[in-house]
C-alpha cells in the first residue's frame, strides 16, 4: 500500500503517549517508521539484527540496533505491535492487518467488476491491437490515404471554379441552345447580368457576347438570334 489512514488524534493516543514517556520522542518516530514499513510490505516485517531492513531503519533513525531493539520490545508490550505466530523477531499491527485486508477485498471486487463489465486485461488489449484489420477497415484506411495524397487546389483555381449549381445549369443551357452563328463559339462563362443564366459566346477576336441579353446587337451584326 502506498498510503494509510492517520488519525488526527494519533499523537495523543494512550499507547503512543506511554511509548513517549518510556523512551522519548525518538521511539515514537521509530514506531511510525516501522508502521510505514508494515503497510508497504502489506504484512509482518522481521527486524533481525543483520537483515537489510533492520540496517536501513537504523540508518534512517540514526540509532543503533542495541537502542532500536528495546524500543520495539516496548512497542510490543504496550500493544502497538504484535508478534506474528511462529516469528519471535517479527512485528505486525492488528489495525494495519485489518486495513490491508479491506484494501485487498476492494482490489478483488474491482477486478471481478471489471470482468463483469467486459473490461479487457492488458494481455487481451495487446492481442486485439496485433490483429489484422478487416477488409472494410483496410479499405477505409486506403481511401483516407488516397485523399491525403490528392493535390489541393490552388487559391486561384478555387476562385475560378463554378459556384454550386452553376456548372450544371450552364451545361443544361448549352444543350438547349440553338446552333451557333458562324464565327462564334460557346464558352464556359456565365453571363454576369442579373437573372441571366446563358453561356456567353466568343468570336475569333476574343469578344464575349450573350445571345440572351444582347439580341439587338446580334441582329445588327447580321446574325439571326
Amino acid at each position: 500500500m502506498h498510503y494509510f489512514d492517520h488519525d488526527t488524534t494519533a499523537s495523543g493516543d494512550d499507547k503512543v503517549m506511554a511509548l513517549r514517556l518510556e523512551h522519548g520522542g525518538a521511539a515514537v518516530d521509530a514506531y511510525w517508521c516501522l508502521l510505514e514499513k508494515i503497510y508497504d510490505a502489506e504484512g509482518p516485517i522481521n527486524l533481525t539484527k543483520d537483515r537489510p531492513l533492520t540496517k536501513a531503519v537504523s540508518h534512517r533513525l540514526a540509532v543503533g540496533f542495541d537502542e532500536l531493539e528495546p524500543w520495539v520490545s516496548s512497542m510490543v508490550s504496550i500493544g502497538l505491535f504484535e508478534r506474528p505466530e511462529g516469528d519471535p523477531e517479527g512485528i505486525v499491527s492488528k489495525r494495519a492487518t485489518e486495513a490491508i485486508e479491506r484494501m485487498n477485498d476492494k482490489r478483488e471486487k474491482a477486478r471481478l467488476n471489471g470482468r463483469k463489465g467486459g473490461r479487457k486485461t492488458n494481455a487481451e488489449t495487446k492481442s486485439v491491437s496485433r490483429r489484422k484489420p478487416s477488409a472494410s477497415q483496410a479499405g477505409s484506411r486506403e481511401e483516407t490515404e488516397r485523399k491525403a495524397l490528392r493535390p489541393k487546389p490552388r487559391p486561384e483555381e478555387k476562385l475560378n471554379a463554378f459556384p454550386s449549381g452553376t456548372e450544371a445549369a450552364g451545361a443544361a443551357a448549352a444543350k438547349a441552345a440553338p446552333p451557333l452563328p458562324a464565327g462564334w463559339e460557346r464558352t464556359g462563362v456565365i453571363c454576369s447580368h442579373a437573372g441571366c443564366k446563358a453561356l456567353q459566346l466568343r468570336d475569333h477576336m476574343g469578344t464575349l457576347w450573350c445571345p440572351e441579353c444582347d439580341a439587338g446587337e446580334l441582329s445588327m451584326m447580321g446574325v439571326v438570334a
